[in-house]
């Protein structure tokens, strides 16, 4: 990027804030035209740090300006603006404390460098995106950070980048495990809006399939009809966008059981338990048993066998369901993640076996 864009970009954000000032509508704030302004301040800061103050100061007036114009101040740093700021203004205030918003300093002082060194001030797009995914992976602990990496991340990139809609997806698994680690039915919420906006944007099967699962887990909390049929539906979409070759293909066709199974306990449809099986068998077909979701895929169908038995009756759901259950619990190592939920639906199988006549 060259310094000529950098200056068009520099002026057409301090234009915006100037106008704002007079009018007092703070909508240019928030088109993506700003947005992609403001990224090529960014992009230009990470290529040029020696000449990035000018750009950051003007990026960070204008996040926090829309920071304020949102309501902030009432949660701290969970907000995406407010992270945005912060990882913006952090080289500014090491050198130049004036130029950075008074009620800001106590703020920077207290986080540093840190939000910058994880932003995309330092790194570009694809590589923050890896970095997301990384602490995603890494259990719900880490699912606090990768939410304010990819909030902050997101506000800067425009609407038309191709990897936004990739980090979009990431933080709406970071805020799904941050409700299953903290509680929090607001990081549900906003779960399900962000894993919303990712599919509609990247349509591939990995972003649809966690708006089904997503969903599917809200209509669990709060048994909203509306929800899971969008989970099926989605996952439906995920599974019909997965190569046969695709590594996700498993999961999708997982996460499809999941929701087919809730919809058939409400609907005591049978074609759509036999659907729910169906699903649950290619995922375990297709999962080598020495993977980590090998044992997840088969209890899930062992409880989808044993739930068809409880509702239709069938004896040969049960029989299979026993024969698939002890056999992965036989070859399963011990401690293998999801034994004990394993031995827990086959103890269930077990005594609905031993009532048989």
């Amino acid at each position: 990027m060259d310094w000529i864009r950098r200056d068009v970009a520099l002026s057409n954000v301090r234009r915006r804030l100037a106008a704002v000032e007079r009018s007092g509508d703070a909508a240019p704030l928030f088109d993506d035209e700003a947005v992609r302004d403001v990224a090529e301040l960014v992009e230009y800061a990470r290529e040029y740090p020696a000449d990035a103050l000018p750009g950051l100061t003007a990026a960070g007036r204008l996040f926090w300006k829309r920071y304020l114009c949102v309501g902030g101040g009432a949660r701290g740093t969970d907000t995406p603006n407010l992270v945005a700021v912060l990882a913006v203004l952090a080289p500014v205030y090491a050198v130049d404390r004036a130029a950075v918003p008074q009620p800001l300093w106590r703020k920077l002082r207290e986080v540093g460098d840190s939000f910058t060194q994880s932003s995309l001030v330092e790194k570009a797009p694809d590589e923050l995106l890896d970095n997301v995914a990384g602490l995603v992976a890494s259990g719900p602990e880490y699912a606090e950070a990768a939410t304010y990496i990819a909030d902050a991340a997101t506000v800067m990139l425009p609407l038309s980048h191709p990897v936004r809609p990739l980090l979009v997806s990431e933080l709406a698994v970071a805020l799904d495990l941050r409700y299953q680690h903290e509680g929090e039915r607001e990081h549900l919420d906003r779960a399900v809006t962000m894993a919303a906006e990712a599919a509609a944007e990247a349509r591939g099967p990995v972003p649809l399939s966690r708006l089904g699962l997503i969903s599917w887990r809200r209509y669990m909390v709060a048994g909203e009809r509306a929800d899971l049929d969008r989970a099926v539906e989605a996952n439906r979409a995920a599974v019909d966008a997965a190569r046969p070759t695709d590594p996700s293909l498993a999961g999708c066709l997982h996460n499809l059981a999941l929701s087919l199974d809730s919809l058939a306990d409400a609907t005591r449809d049978l074609a759509r338990f036999e659907e729910a099986v169906l699903a649950s068998r290619e995922a375990v077909s297709l999962t080598d048993p020495a993977r980590r979701m090998a044992l997840h895929h088969t209890v899930l169908l062992v409880s989808l066998l044993t739930d068809r038995y409880t509702v239709h009756g069938a004896r040969s759901d049960l029989d299979e369901a026993l024969r698939i259950g002890r056999a992965a619990t036989a070859s399963a190592r011990s401690g293998a993640p999801g034994l004990d939920t394993m031995r827990a639906a086959l103890d269930r199988t077990e005594e609905l076996h031993a009532d048989l006549p």
